[in-house]
């Protein structure tokens, strides 16, 4: 089988692996540290709760908070931090206050959009380790 062609199934078999549902509902595959289109990203998954932080160029923070236990992932509340000024946005007890709904809401599709971007970031990562580990296999290897 060709180099490409073992490239190939090998990141076919990876994409099929992060698109499939948490494990136990954890989540795990969402955990990141790092930079994405120039901001700083973090996710972090712990027993009773999801945290993502967004650090934007503008050194403005964003929390987004969930509490899910399954996929999709929803956020109830996010926290925004820009400078002094701290803003709290929280739809967890569904109070039914309008202005914190559609923050939340605008929030939840932020907060789904990094949740896809950090897959994608994984899956390049991953295909370039196995790229790096088949070129470095297969140097000098010969069936001659």
């Amino acid at each position: 089988m060709g180099f490409a062609k073992v490239v190939g199934k090998l990141a076919l078999i990876v994409a099929l692996g992060y698109g499939a549902s948490c494990i136990t509902d954890d989540c795990y595959e969402y955990e990141y540290d790092g930079q994405l289109n120039h901001e700083k990203i973090t996710f972090t998954n712990e027993s009773n709760h999801r945290d993502l932080i967004v650090t934007r160029m503008d050194g403005r923070k964003v929390h987004y908070r969930s509490s899910s236990w399954h996929k999709p992932l929803k956020i109830h509340g996010v926290t925004i931090h820009k400078g002094t000024n701290v803003l709290d946005y929280d739809d967890f007890f569904d109070l039914g206050s309008s202005v914190d709904e559609i923050v939340v809401a605008e929030g939840q599709k932020q907060f789904d959009y990094y949740l896809k971007k950090i897959i994608e970031a994984k899956k390049q990562q991953e295909n370039e380790k196995i790229k790096e580990g088949l070129e470095e296999i297969t140097k000098g290897f010969s069936t001659n």
